[in-house]
Formats: structure tokens, C-alpha cells, sequence
């Protein structure tokens, strides 16, 4: 994805998320893995993101990393 398709798609899953009052929020394609996580404002910031890749969860840590975000 570009930089327009990923803006795009985090306006509006920042509107579900905020919607449904989810603390974390989770864009992916084919490559790529981004969380986003609310701040003290309790709001999601764009720039804010822990990436992973596909490839990263063939590894323990780097799954066990996401799994632990997304409990």
C-alpha cells in the first residue's frame, strides 16, 4: 500500500475503533502488520505504529510481541 491507501485506511478504522471504544487498532496487507495503540488523550496517533511483518511471525518473540499488544 502507499502512503495515501495506509492514511486512508487509518481515518477510517480510527472511526470504527473509536466507535466500538477498542484501545487497540490493526491495519495489515500482504506485507505488512501496524498497531496502533491509544495514548493518554485516549486517541490514536497515525505516525504511532508498531510494524511487523508477515515474516515476523514465523519468530516466537516477534509473535508473542503482537499477541501481547493485542490482548
Amino acid at each position: 500500500k502507499n502512503d495515501k491507501e495506509i492514511h486512508d485506511n487509518f481515518i477510517q478504522g480510527r472511526s470504527y475503533a473509536k466507535w466500538g471504544n477498542a484501545q487497540t487498532l490493526v491495519l495489515c496487507d500482504e506485507k505488512k502488520i501496524l498497531v496502533y495503540q491509544r495514548d493518554n488523550n485516549y486517541s490514536f496517533t497515525e505516525n504511532k505504529f508498531i510494524k511487523f511483518s508477515w515474516n515476523d511471525m514465523e519468530t516466537n518473540e516477534k509473535y508473542n510481541e503482537l499477541k501481547k499488544l493485542l490482548l
